[in-house]
């Protein structure tokens, strides 16, 4: 097994694993609406009345949450099958 090859599949599961901790993180932050994630929601309607304004933004970092979670555990699963894999190419040959 070459170098390259091992070198490229353990950068490829920390990305992977750090990928899954940020999403998760990010996921959590839009779930219990982080002021500071604000900006991040994109554009938004300009309605008059402020609850229809915070019922919007609400339901945006909803979504935006859902999306994050999603995309983690897929992340997560990348790591897993990374890791399964490695284990494979690590193992003794059977003979």
């Amino acid at each position: 097994m070459g170098l390259c090859k091992m070198c490229c599949l353990v950068m490829t599961l920390i990305i992977s694993v750090w990928g899954a901790v940020m999403l998760a993180v990010f996921g959590f932050f839009f779930k219990f609406r982080a002021v500071i994630l604000l900006n991040s929601l994109g554009e938004l309607s300009e309605s008059t009345q402020p609850e229809e304004f915070l019922k919007e933004i609400y339901n945006y970092a909803d979504t935006i949450s859902l999306n994050c979670y999603i995309s983690a555990a897929l992340y997560a699963i990348m790591a897993f099958a990374i890791m399964l894999y490695f284990f494979k190419l690590t193992s003794p040959a059977e003979t």
